[in-house]
């Protein structure tokens, strides 16, 4: 990523996602329309960068609390009727079924998310991966 992109996305105080975007985050489910790329892209954002698909986890568990404290309403959001719809619909068809079901129940469909709070941070790509091997004692081969 060019400075300037981090630059750019640093400067942004929000950025509107859709409600299946950040429920993937919160409730661990991934219901967004598309998928894995709105998991980078809201992770991404609200990290100030980029992220590599190892840094994911580690950036959506940080991402989950700063959501939830943002829309503590979602902390209600179960997925019991995710899991019904499941069991007679296609994956893709029980999710949108589900998020149409709770906008109707009142749950906005676009939220104006903020960064996390050390977005102007940049994280370190193959620091995270020792970190996440147990530390600097691992070789890396590649």
């Amino acid at each position: 990523m060019r400075a300037k992109d981090i630059t750019e996305q640093t400067e942004q105080t929000t950025k509107q996602f859709h409600l299946g975007d950040v429920l993937s985050i919160t409730t661990g489910q991934l219901v967004a329309k598309s998928h894995m790329d709105a998991m980078y892209q809201i992770c991404g954002f609200m990290e100030g960068q980029d992220l590599f698909t190892h840094q994911i986890v580690m950036v959506a568990d940080e991402c989950k609390e700063a959501l939830l404290a943002q829309f503590p309403q979602l902390a209600e959001v179960k997925v019991d009727g995710l899991t019904e719809l499941l069991k007679t619909e296609k994956p893709e068809d029980a999710c949108v079924k589900w998020l149409d079901e709770l906008i109707a129940q009142g749950y906005p469909e676009w939220y104006e998310v903020k960064p996390l709070d050390h977005a102007s941070d940049c994280r370190n790509p193959v620091g995270d991966l020792v970190g996440m091997l147990g530390g600097s004692g691992k070789t890396i081969k590649a």
